[in-house]
């Protein structure tokens, strides 16, 4: 019998007879920002947990730049733990070039932080702040600039267990109207453009919009033309808050933001409806309600992975996987080893079914673990692998979603079964 303990908010300590004790965090984003020119990057990532360390411990941010509004709309929101990777900005002007090198570079740094699984660039949009050009300008500042936010959705896909909150650029000037078109445009872009490299990234990116208006007692509004920021620093403390009170199986939405006093465009029910199948998770102003998230979408076409919560449950139960099953490699690929992962694969989805992770009466109509001579036939075990399949029973879509946990000479990786 496994004996969980929460230990911190987003922090969980497992206690198994035999095993070492697991730390193992959620709801833990990377903020990758640029600190002002001459400055030195980091070393190594910067770990924060509490606002008041920010000026302390990361470099001077660059002028006009979003990363500190992120960060404090971070902990406003409920986050108790992040990390920051910074860039020093070029000392000539900023160009989409620049910043896309200094952006992959600080993602390659970050490395395979397991506590990380989230990741959030609100310095991205600098290239657009203050205006100035004509709307063909900017549409082609936006075109580079949704190659960045491609690269970033590789990362999180490819690392295994993180997910990417993207923003929406800047609403144009113009009405309402105007600004729902460049958003519902922007996220056809990006769809198209993840989709070119590997449609299958569009599961680990959620797109928000519009731009949040911080309290001005935030002491961070630079002035009267500029007093709106990228939400995602707001939207990842948020994640991180459901994930402390219930799990990553509850979907960020419906949840009121702090620290925010306004919205850049205020959308309608019309709006949100549009954008949401368009992949556009939308924040909205209700009366008597206050700003709250009003979607939790990923930017995935395919049913089983639509859901920003069914994605990060599958990816936070590969993360458990990776570090509670670390020891296969030593272990004999016999059925000792298969009734090893049946026994604690499905221990760990027991737990889960209870925290209500899970639909189902009874833990057989939540999950299921094969892991035995006929996933693992003589060519498999002959190849160094082994393999396990799971099915899981969240509660969108109303269908099992198969997994297959699958051990080689790198590591575990957990893959989709029809894509396996």
């Amino acid at each position: 019998m496994n004996d969980w303990t929460q230990m911190i908010p987003g922090v969980y300590r497992e206690q198994a007879r035999g095993a070492e004790d697991i730390e193992f965090r959620t709801g833990v984003p990377v903020f990758l920002g640029l600190t002002a020119a001459g400055t030195a990057p980091t070393d190594e990532p910067v770990v924060l947990t509490r606002w008041v360390q920010f000026a302390r411990l990361v470099a001077a941010p660059v002028e006009g730049g979003y990363l500190a509004a992120a960060v404090r709309g971070f902990f406003e929101n409920g986050g108790q733990r992040c990390v920051i990777v910074t860039r020093p900005a070029p000392d000539g002007a900023l160009t989409t070039a620049a910043l896309h090198e200094r952006v992959v570079d600080s993602l390659r740094s970050l490395g395979d932080d397991h506590d990380v699984d989230l990741v959030c660039a609100p310095d991205l949009m600098l290239p657009l702040r203050g205006g100035g050009y004509s709307s063909l300008e900017r549409l082609a500042l936006i075109g580079e600039l949704l190659k960045t936010q491609v690269e970033i959705a590789s990362h999180c896909a490819l690392s295994g267990h993180r997910v990417a909150i993207l923003d929406s650029p800047p609403a144009p000037p113009g009405s309402t109207a105007a600004a729902l078109a460049d958003a519902y445009d922007h996220a056809g872009a990006l769809r198209r453009a993840i989709a070119e490299r590997d449609p299958a990234w569009r599961r680990d990116a959620a797109l928000y919009t519009p731009w949040v208006g911080p309290e001005r007692s935030a002491g961070l509004v630079r002035s009267e033309g500029d007093v709106y920021v990228p939400p995602c620093g707001h939207v990842a403390g948020v994640y991180a808050r459901m994930d402390a009170e219930t799990g990553v199986h509850k979907a960020p939405a419906g949840v009121a933001l702090a620290g925010v006093c306004d919205l850049e465009v205020l959308l309608s029910d019309g709006d949100q409806a549009e954008l949401i199948n368009a992949g556009v998770n939308c924040l909205r102003a209700f009366r008597g309600r206050g700003l709250r998230i009003w979607g939790a979408r990923t930017l995935s076409e395919e049913d089983e992975w639509r859901h920003v919560s069914v994605r990060r449950l599958v990816r936070t139960l590969a993360r458990w996987l990776e570090l509670r099953l670390a020891d296969l490699t030593l272990e004999n690929n016999d059925s000792m080893l298969w009734n090893r992962v049946t026994r604690e694969v499905s221990a760990h989805l027991d737990e889960l079914h209870a925290a209500g992770a899970l639909r189902g009466r009874i833990p057989a109509e939540a999950y299921y673990v094969k892991c035995d001579a006929e996933t693992n036939p003589p060519e498999i075990r002959d190849a160094g692998m082994m393999i396990a399949e799971i099915g899981l029973a969240p509660f969108a879509p109303q269908e099992f979603i198969a997994v297959r946990l699958v051990q080689h000479s790198e590591g575990l990786s957990l893959t989709d079964a029809a894509n396996a």
